[in-house]
């Protein structure tokens, strides 16, 4: 509702402007309209009577020609022409001279031609003879009109640029029509009003056609404002939603509104998953303690279990017995499971330890390297190559030593596990100059990991090996948290597993 409201406020606005601009402009182009038409009427006033005048004046003229029967005459030479045009010239100066501007002179139908122009307010050059070509036939046309209707007639004549009044009148001798008279004045000069009013109706078409596109604009404003509110409301229920991508200021709108949503669900996501964090490190903490008492509680009975049979295995041998060989199958496998558990014990109680508080400048490769060499020998006897990309610029790194060795031996004891029947493990250390990470990249040829298990491989108790406790990466992890790292195993591109150990490399060594 706020949205159409201020649609239609501005709407009424810009069409309130757009008319009282337009009235401007229309009342001020009637102003110029009657001011032009007031300049038309003074000026053919002007020439209706100076028409007349010259008529009258060139009567005794005529009347004397007529009585020579010069009218009679099919053709007069050059010598006769300029007696003629100078006689009647002479008339028309004369009533002429007192009036800038007007022109005029006289047509005589026996010779089809003009005589007697004049122009005795022109400006130089004066026109030689006759009026100019392209007003001749204009002129002649409104005599013969005149001749025709036997009456003085008045019309405004325009071409570019001239614009001028023209009055005819027949001329009559013995009451015989001979001819016509006429006079003109151009006006363009003293019409500013005409350019003006080619300016107001272009300045009139400009502000319609504004008025319309005004129009249009306020539309899509309008059309885009209730886009932009369907798409809010789309958005409160569906939060996946999204704006379309256009050009313009629509577009920068949605753009704009995307991002901000993309940039709040990023912001959500991150809470969340802290969140989450901070639930998962609550119940590892609530885990470790159980583990911890749990691990205490089963120790000491373990230990005294296995002493005691040891001590009954050695004096088990000092018998003899016919079953003494299925009594020895018998107790090595309750030493083993003991061992089993003793083994499972000491890495819960690990799990349940922080890491050392004391933490250490460390070379990562010096790590590697010790992690490599308790596997050597299987690694040989298995037939597993083992290949090293070791970068020898690594900053030192204040972490627990021991801890990562525990994580590296893990790694590459899973690796080792993978190809049961030889391949090649390959370990790369390399600095990241991106985030200023270091990272330790340990590649396998060995079965890879299935997409079903992808997600449960860092769980507790997880395993898919027959003998497995499902606590090695799951500590692992912890681990690498712990020093602020983060630990990534996926498919290497051709075959087997990638595992990468990422941790931060903080300034002078300070984790």
């Amino acid at each position: 509702m706020k949205f159409k409201n201020i649609y239609i406020t501005e709407s009424l606005f810009i069409a309130i402007l757009a008319f009282f601009v337009l009235s401007i402009i229309i009342s001020l182009d009637f102003i110029m309209q009657k001011w032009t038409d007031k300049i038309y009427i003074s000026k053919s006033e002007l020439i209706n009577g100076l028409v007349k005048k010259i008529s009258f004046s060139a009567q005794p003229t005529l009347d004397s020609l007529w009585r020579s029967s010069f009218y009679s005459l099919e053709s007069i030479d050059r010598m006769e022409s300029n007696i003629l045009d100078n006689k009647l010239r002479d008339v028309v100066l004369k009533e002429f001279n007192d009036f800038p501007g007007v022109e005029g002179g006289f047509y005589i139908l026996q010779f089809d031609g003009f005589y007697g122009y004049a122009f005795p307010t022109s400006p130089p050059p004066v026109p030689a003879y006759g009026p100019p070509p392209r007003s001749y036939e204009i002129i002649r046309n409104q005599i013969f009109e005149s001749i025709i209707n036997d009456s003085l007639i008045i019309d405004i004549h325009q071409f570019d640029p001239a614009i001028f009044p023209l009055a005819t009148v027949p001329i009559y001798v013995d009451n015989h029509v001979i001819g016509g008279a006429w006079a003109r004045i151009h006006v363009e000069r003293d019409l500013p009003s005409a350019k003006l009013s080619d300016i107001f109706k272009i300045a009139t078409i400009i502000s319609i056609t504004a008025f319309f596109i005004t129009i249009y604009i306020a539309w899509l404003q309008h059309r885009w404002i209730k886009e932009i509110k369907l798409g809010l409301e789309f958005l409160r229920s569906d939060g996946n939603y999204r704006f379309s991508r256009k050009g313009g200021l629509l577009g920068f709108i949605n753009n704009s509104i995307n991002n901000l949503i993309d940039d709040l669900s990023k912001e959500h996501e991150r809470r969340k998953q802290l969140e989450l964090d901070l639930i998962h490190k609550e119940k590892m903490a609530a885990l470790g303690k159980l583990i911890a008492g749990v691990a205490h509680e089963v120790k000491t009975p373990l230990a005294i279990i296995k002493t005691r049979l040891q001590i009954l295995k050695r004096e088990y041998d000092n018998l003899r017995s016919v079953d003494r060989k299925s009594n020895e199958i018998s107790f090595d496998m309750i030493l083993k499971e003991i061992d089993r558990l003793s083994q499972l014990v000491n890495r819960l109680l690990y799990f349940s330890r922080p890491i050392r508080n004391k933490m250490l400048p460390t070379k990562i490769n010096n790590l590697v390297e010790q992690a490599i060499s308790m596997i050597y020998d299987r690694a040989e006897k298995e037939g597993i190559e083992i290949v090293k990309y070791l970068n020898e610029k690594l900053p030192l790194i204040n972490l627990d030593p021991f801890a990562i060795e525990q994580v590296l031996l893990n790694v590459f004891i899973n690796s080792l596990d993978s190809m049961p029947n030889g391949g090649r493990l390959t370990i790369r250390t390399v600095l990241s100059e991106q985030n200023g990470n270091v990272k330790i990249i340990i590649e396998d040829t060995g079965n890879g990991i299935s997409e079903e298990i992808t997600e449960k491989i860092f769980e507790p108790f997880f395993t898919t090996k027959d003998k497995g406790l499902g606590l090695g990466l799951f500590i692992s992890k912890e681990i690498m948290k712990s020093h602020y790292g983060d630990i990534i195993i996926k498919n290497a591109k051709s075959q087997g597993t990638v595992c990468e150990l990422i941790l931060p490399v903080r300034l002078n060594g300070v984790m």
